[in-house]
């Protein structure tokens, strides 16, 4: 059954500081009821309400409905950009334009958001559908051919066009899990969670330009822990990040942010595609996951 808790009685509002919750029960700390927001597609028709694909279940959010209408001219210029760019800021930018005006892509977890492309991806594009997977076979076949001279060792890596028969796989959050996992870790440690939206996202994509390579493998852990704090602790990500190692968290605290990282990381939409070697004709199962860049008809389509 869908949960219809909102994000502000889940969570600390940015303008409230944290407190202890030990003396506080779950039922006072989570309110479970809502009123419904009202749904933006039945007063504008080139919106359609897409509120049961919303894979986190809104748990997150302080909206319980989301409609969205498919790309324009000005949001396909944002996604040429981006891809010109090699930037994600710009998707986000053009999915924006496509939500209500007062929800931005920004603040959508990063499952929900690709959900939401995945909408574009069949809406906007209804007859150039092709888009192009990247895979590598691996049979004894096509080793044989490379070792024998046949086959060129570079003709491992293939590029092939999919339209068809791929495989799409939905899973949607356990709510209940999560929320039970929040308000755990706010009873023990007196720390309140959130899951990491796109706005986390592209901060880490700006702020990893500028880190020393040596580093980057503690900077991505530190920084995924950052994204899933509540913004009580820090508006911008590099804020929490900060708060953390001024804190000096336990370990065992780290260790359930962690987990509640893989939870909020849990669902979401992949895709797989039978897929036939041009060289040795061997099948492969091929499980590929979009970003912006391989997610779009391509021109060969």
């Amino acid at each position: 059954m869908k949960s219809t808790m909102k994000s502000s009685d889940m969570l600390e509002s940015s303008s409230t500081q944290p407190v202890a919750t030990s003396a506080v029960s779950t039922q006072d700390r989570l309110k479970l009821e809502i009123s419904s927001s009202p749904v933006f597609s039945e007063k504008n028709s080139d919106f359609t309400d897409v509120s049961s694909d919303i894979l986190s279940k809104f748990i997150f959010y302080d909206f319980d409905t989301l409609s969205i209408k498919p790309f324009g001219v000005s949001s396909l210029r944002k996604i040429m950009r981006g891809i010109f760019n090699k930037s994600l800021k710009f998707f986000v930018e053009a999915l924006s334009e496509c939500l209500p005006p007062d929800i931005s892509a920004y603040d959508l977890t990063p499952a929900d958001f690709w959900a939401l492309m995945y909408w574009e991806r069949f809406n906007s594009y209804k007859k150039r559908t092709q888009v192009p997977v990247e895979f590598i076979c691996k049979s004894s076949k096509h080793l044989n051919l490379v070792a024998d001279g046949i086959a060129d060792d570079k003709s491992y890596r293939q590029r092939i066009y999919i339209s068809s028969g791929s495989k799409i796989k939905i899973d949607f959050i356990d709510a209940d899990a999560v929320i039970a996992k929040v308000q755990a870790i706010a009873d023990e440690y007196g720390i309140y969670l959130n899951a990491p939206r796109m706005r986390d996202s592209l901060e880490i994509e700006s702020l990893i330009e500028e880190v020393p390579e040596e580093e980057k493998a503690d900077f991505i852990w530190l920084a995924t822990v950052a994204s899933c704090i509540s913004p009580v602790y820090g508006k911008t990500l590099q804020e929490r990040m900060t708060k953390i190692e001024e804190d000096n968290l336990h370990p065992d605290l780290l260790m359930e942010i962690i987990d509640f990282s893989r939870m909020t990381n849990s669902y979401g939409i992949s895709e797989s595609v039978e897929a036939a070697c041009e060289v040795c004709g061997t099948s492969t199962k091929v499980d590929f996951v979009l970003d912006a860049f391989n997610f779009f008809p391509d021109n060969n389509g």
